[in-house]
């Protein structure tokens, strides 16, 4: 990803850490309205109240002594822009493929769309040239579609604006087919594998993510699942439901959770991890205290930086 676009990565970042519920997300409702059937994967996050959390206040600054890049962008953005990229962003939903491709929607505040490309626009003169322009490729009523472009390096990004302040980028930001199949979907989401669990996303959460990507884990396949993230009473909760290939493989996966609980006691002897079959489903619920969370984070930290 080129640094010009490295602020992207502040949603994905920012929903690794848990918070109190806010209202349903914008990004949420501007994904399902326009993305195509053939997402096998879809989460979201409210992310106005993460930044009042213990866990932000901590957890964040220690992200982003790792992601050079990352910190690099966000500073980048608050000099040349005057934007603070980490609270214009008020929720982001991910979408992705089987391919790995998709579209991140940032839901933003306190930046309209004059103000976006604008900003875009000057970064992309300092990271790719001088020459760097902006430009309309299309014009409708439900958004959009822009192109940042330079002549002198032969590069170029694109990104779509939607209407209630909705910024698009593709997973591939110089990708512009691949932006414009995330957007022209008109709600055929209903029709791709995870239509079903599409439902089950709660917009309130931390985080709520649904996905239907066949994956093989510890030599189970696992086929699909859901989770969510929430903190409530100083404790982060965490639910997954995981669908294997047959109750028995579903009931062996719960043998092998019950087995590590007592490694996970003497690990974190705050936590808990309760798991049991449904069919072919496992579900599952961890849980620790914020407080124990942040040490463990406080003591990586620690052995990291004696490297």
């Amino acid at each position: 990803m080129l640094k010009s676009l490295a602020w992207l990565a502040v949603p994905a970042a920012l929903c690794a850490l848990p918070t109190a519920a806010e209202a349903a997300p914008r990004s949420l409702a501007a994904a399902t309205a326009r993305l195509p059937e053939t997402v096998d994967a879809l989460g979201t996050s409210n992310l106005k109240g993460l930044r009042a959390t213990k866990l932000f206040a901590k957890l964040f600054p220690a992200l982003l002594q790792e992601a050079d890049e990352l910190d690099e962008g966000i500073k980048q953005i608050k000099k040349v822009c005057q934007i603070d990229a980490v609270n214009a962003i008020e929720d982001a939903t991910m979408a992705g493929e089987t391919s790995d491709e998709g579209a991140i929607f940032l839901a933003l505040t306190g930046v309209d769309e004059a103000k976006a490309v604008g900003c875009v626009t000057k970064i992309a003169k300092a990271e790719m040239a001088a020459d760097a322009t902006s430009e309309k490729i299309s014009s409708k009523a439900d958004g959009t579609l822009y192109r940042i472009h330079s002549a002198k390096k032969a590069k170029e990004i694109f990104f779509a604006w939607l209407p209630g302040e909705i910024a698009v980028v593709a997973t591939d930001e110089d990708d512009k087919a691949l932006l414009e199949r995330m957007l022209s979907g008109k709600g055929n989401i209903k029709k791709s594998k995870i239509a079903s669990r599409v439902a089950k996303l709660d917009p309130n959460a931390t985080l709520s993510v649904v996905w239907a990507k066949e994956e093989t884990i510890e030599g189970k396949k696992v086929k699909g699942g859901e989770l969510k993230v929430a903190v409530q009473g100083g404790m982060v909760t965490g639910d997954a439901t995981a669908e294997l290939e047959s109750s028995k493989d579903a009931q062996e996966v719960v043998s092998m959770i019950e087995a590590l609980k007592s490694l996970l006691g003497k690990m974190a002897p705050g936590a808990t991890i309760d798991a049991k079959a449904s069919g072919a489903n496992v579900i599952l619920r961890a849980q620790m205290p914020e407080a124990e969370l942040i040490k463990a984070a406080d003591q990586a930290t620690g052995k990291r930086k004696k490297r």
